[in-house]
């Protein structure tokens, strides 16, 4: 199983703007598929940073619009036939509720981090292509 985070460094970087990342995410995304046939991938979206919702990042892109266009490149793959591949907001692993593991309001703290691996273990849990016979471990199993 292959697990990755895009989005956040985008809007603190403005490295894409509202043209160039939706495309981008697909290009990547694509890659990863194409040197990882049938592997599943988990993409998940930007944690909550309240700052950065709705205030323009470097380029013209806020994180929530970001988090949209994340989700939207992989609706756009499943649609195209990818089955393995699975979106997770981030919102849901680490959310407006849990802005106090966040030290600087973007970055979590120990906590924050120990907090997210655990929810992040249960979500894919129970996402239904990854229940097959490669199920998570972890240490308590």
């Amino acid at each position: 199983m292959i697990v990755t985070c895009l989005g956040i460094n985008v809007h603190g970087n403005g490295s894409y703007n509202s043209r160039s990342f939706l495309p981008t995410v697909l290009g990547f995304l694509s890659t990863l598929r194409d040197g990882h046939a049938g592997v599943p991938i988990v993409v998940l979206s930007p944690i909550v940073s309240p700052p950065r919702e709705s205030v323009i990042g470097g380029a013209d892109l806020a994180l929530a619009d970001i988090r949209t266009d994340v989700h939207r490149a992989v609706r756009i793959l499943q649609d195209h036939g990818d089955a393995a591949l699975q979106v997770i907001d981030g919102r849901d692993i680490l959310g407006p509720q849990h802005v106090h593991f966040l030290y600087d309001s973007i970055h979590p703290d120990a906590e924050g981090y120990q907090h997210m691996a655990r929810r992040l273990v249960t979500t894919l849990r129970e996402l239904e292509v990854f229940n097959g016979p490669a199920a998570l471990r972890t240490a308590e199993d």
